[in-house]
């Protein structure tokens, strides 16, 4: 940078630079429950979202319920997840339905025009010959 042969001269050069003479940290990576975290740039999202389902786990195992009334529970969630999920796949499948429909009028529609267009220029073709 600036054909500057090291770190002093930048620093003589342009003072406003920070400059950093120590080699760069490491990468270490933390493995969770076969997710890999990487604590240098590792997303933020990912530690948050297994620390909420570390949290819920130990929530419930600790709840002052007793263990029938924890089975239950969490066989009527399961049955609410399952239902949710069913819901929405059909929901996206009607979905994709419509989309496909819509792209197979597009299709026939531009498929016309095309026959047009060509029926169209054969006219004019035989037009123009028969003129000649």
């Amino acid at each position: 940078m600036f054909g500057l042969r090291n770190a002093a001269e930048l620093a003589a050069v342009e003072p406003h630079y920070l400059v950093c003479l120590h080699p760069p940290t490491p990468r270490v990576s933390v493995t969770v429950w076969g997710f890999t975290m990487s604590e240098n740039g590792g997303s933020k999202v990912s530690y948050f979202l297994v620390g909420m389902g570390i949290g819920a786990l130990l929530g419930i195992l600790f709840a002052p319920k007793s263990g029938e009334e924890t089975r239950d529970y969490l066989t009527r969630r399961a049955d609410e997840g399952k239902d949710y999920a069913q819901r929405k796949a059909r929901e996206l499948r009607e979905r994709a339905d419509d989309l496909v429909e819509r792209g197979r009028d597009l299709v026939e529609t531009g498929r016309d025009s095309i026959n047009e267009a060509i029926e169209a220029g054969k006219g004019a073709y035989r037009q123009a010959k028969s003129k000649n």
